[in-house]
């Protein structure tokens, strides 16, 4: 029915990853414990949270209890060499070993994996991941996955994009492997691990990303005040000072926040390197260098807000309810004065939300001044709010989190005769909460096209929307799927209203074309909308490189041996520098013999009642065999050099299987050119 049948309180304050004991079924659930409730910066300095598994019991009367992870650290040193040298920050994900008896824990701040003894919740060992020298290399362990019969766990590494396996009985990381191409920036891959390091705190339990929760927040209040500093003027024509005592306040988003200064919420911070001193206040490490807090500063300046779901998919408001929506509440924003000739958007500019002004505190009634907040994110704020007696979250709108919401915000004495009008904050309420982010709202909608809805009306409104806001610049859009067997993108091309395709040799296809395919069977698309400016990339170009996916890729050609079901394909994509790359074949007689021929051309060659794929001349026959499951593989790790750049392979499995007529069975073949 997916209804919630039961809730469990005080499991923590950030929840992460979480398994089930396979002998009990005890939850087990990695978490953070915020120390909100503690004011002042000096006191927590380097102990920010606790991180923590929770194990919840089930049934009838469930219990909990809480281990930490880091039991041993003296939070009252600082630097402690010792405690950076084994602390266990974030747990993003736990795994338990499929006999029960270990749990896993994928430490993201501090590149480790922690053992864990379920019996006691004890640490017993640690297993570090990757050999970082530095923030820049850092790799983010974010997803375990233990072998279902050996000692093997698989540990996904986020920031490096990389996959490390680690035997479990030995505790030690046996390697470390790319996995695929990977668009992101080189100066995105520096930039990042400055945000989620924790060893760059004083002891290893402390970085920006415990409160500022993967660049967005923890929703939560904080009193950093330090009763020691001093006071900070406040820049611009109406001069003041800032108060070191400044109260509680929640954690602000680091999203969309390039060109935004002065930051935080008084607008004490003249731009991002100003918080380099909380590396030292507030974590309880070391200031970065001057290059460092640069690179930090550009990956941060390159996160942008997702779509508002508030919005229409087309980027228009809400005309509905009639009175109270959203299109009319922007009216009123834009043009309907509210306290003494004022306009919302005087102060709060269209775009962000923000003038970047800082306004006195006499002026907005407050104790202290405050700068003009962004409204871009105003919709994710309102977990505070009471909706059939639920709330989602502790802290709501206002600097300190005390409004449920807009609504109530709006009730101020500082809006004039605005507070007191409940039509007009009720039609305010629905804009700031659908306040555009940025980003078009059709960016991540998607619709999927096969023979049995091709000409379903509300399938196909959706995708001419779609088109339409692509052809409006608003959106890129892509298909992605299979046409005539062969798995390949498209990206919409706006200059011929077309679908460009990921071969060059390919003509750009019409829509209607593509439904001519869907009729007959022969295609299945997900056009979905993407980012302006990276549909290229996600349809058609993963690499950038300028060649078409198609072109450089995996291509397969011949049928398997009638009578047979195996199947050949790669491991993952042919790029320089893959160590997982090799081929697999699937459906064979479990435990049958095999050979696979590697050349370097194709052939068609009628041998024993197989078709010969690959070209003799030069052809490699190298031997294996299929497991319990069927299942052929042979791994080839392909170098970095670049002389393998545009190498073309030809493949073909050939079994020992009696479902061919000679007894012997062959799949197609695949043609790989490496990347």
């Amino acid at each position: 029915s997916l209804t919630v049948v039961r809730r469990h309180s005080e499991i923590g304050t950030i929840l992460f990853g979480l398994d089930v004991d396979p002998t009990n079924g005890d939850v087990w659930i990695g978490n953070t414990e915020a120390r909100n409730l503690i004011a002042f910066e000096p006191v927590l300095r380097g102990h920010l949270v606790d991180h923590r598994l929770t194990r919840l019991t089930t049934g009838a009367t469930p219990s909990i209890t809480i281990h930490d992870l880091n039991p041993a650290i003296d939070y009252g040193t600082l630097p402690n060499p010792s405690a950076l040298a084994t602390a266990l920050a974030q747990p993003t994900d736990v795994a338990f070993a499929p006999s029960g008896d270990e749990l896993f824990v994928a430490a993201f701040g501090t590149d480790r994996i922690g053992v864990v003894d379920p019996a006691n919740g004890a640490v017993v060992a640690r297993v570090e991941i990757g050999d970082a020298a530095s923030a820049r290399e850092k790799r983010g362990p974010r997803g375990l996955a233990h072998h279902p019969t050996q000692g093997v766990l698989y540990v996904l590494n986020r920031l490096s994009n990389t996959l490390s396996v680690v035997d479990t009985a030995l505790r030690t990381e046996l390697l470390e492997r790319k996995l695929v191409v990977d668009p992101t920036p080189l100066a995105i891959k520096e930039g990042r691990g400055f945000l989620y390091d924790a060893k760059l705190s004083g002891n290893g339990t402390a970085s920006c990303a415990v409160c500022h929760i993967d660049t967005t927040t923890d929703n939560l209040a904080w009193n950093l005040g330090d009763p020691g500093g001093e006071l900070i003027p406040i820049p611009g024509p109406l001069g003041g000072q800032f108060h070191p005592m400044k109260g509680p306040m929640t954690t602000q988003s680091l999203v969309g926040i390039e060109n935004q200064t002065p930051f935080h919420w008084r607008g004490d911070r003249t731009d991002f390197a100003a918080f380099n001193p909380a590396f030292d206040k507030l974590l309880g490490g070391s200031e970065l260098a001057t290059a460092d807090m640069d690179a930090f500063t550009t990956f941060i300046d390159s996160v942008e807000y997702p779509p508002n779901p508030n919005q229409n998919r087309d980027r228009t408001f809400k005309s509905t309810p009639v009175g109270a929506s959203a299109d009319e509440g922007r009216v009123f924003f834009t043009s309907t004065p509210f306290n003494a000739g004022l306009l919302c958007v005087n102060c709060h500019s269209l775009g962000t939300g923000t003038n970047n002004t800082v306004i006195p505190g006499l002026i907005l009634q407050e104790p202290q001044s405050f700068k003009v907040p962004q409204l871009r994110n105003l919709y994710k704020r309102d977990g505070r709010r009471n909706v059939s007696g639920q709330r989602t979250a502790g802290f709501g709108q206002l600097h300190d989190g005390s409004d449920d919401d807009v609504f109530d915000l709006l009730s101020a004495a500082v809006f004039g005769p605005l507070s007191t009008n409940s039509t007009n904050k009720t039609k305010l309420m629905a804009f700031v909460e659908s306040f555009d982010t940025g980003m078009a709202p059709a960016v991540g909608f998607s619709r999927t096209f096969d023979a049995t809805n091709y000409q379903n009306s509300g399938a196909i409104a959706d995708r001419a929307l779609l088109m339409a806001q692509a052809q409006a610049f608003q959106c890129d859009v892509v298909a992605v799927g299979e046409i005539d067997g062969r798995e390949q993108g498209l990206v919409y091309n706006r200059s011929n209203q077309q679908w460009r395709r990921d071969r060059l040799a390919d003509a750009d296809v019409t829509t209607a074309a593509l439904d001519a395919l869907f009729a007959q069977g022969d295609a299945k698309l997900t056009f979905l909308g993407v980012p302006l400016g990276h549909g290229t990339r996600i349809g058609v170009d993963r690499d950038g490189d300028g060649i078409r996916d198609g072109d450089e890729g995996l291509e397969t050609y011949g049928a398997t041996t009638p009578g047979c079901t195996h199947e050949l394909r790669i491991s993952s994509p042919a790029f320089r520098g893959n160590d997982l790359f090799g081929f697999v074949t699937e459906g064979a007689t479990p435990g049958s013999n095999a050979a696979l021929f590697l050349g370097f051309g194709p052939a068609s060659i009628p041998f024993l009642g197989i078709d010969v794929l690959v070209d003799p001349n030069g052809l490699i026959s190298v031997p294996t065999s299929a497991d319990a499951r069927g299942v052929a593989t042979l791994p080839m790790e392909l170098g970095d050099d670049v002389g393998l750049a545009g190498v073309q392979l030809f493949a073909q499995m050939v079994f020992l299987d009696s479902c061919g007529s000679f007894g012997i069975a062959a799949t197609g073949a695949v043609h790989v050119t490496i990347q």
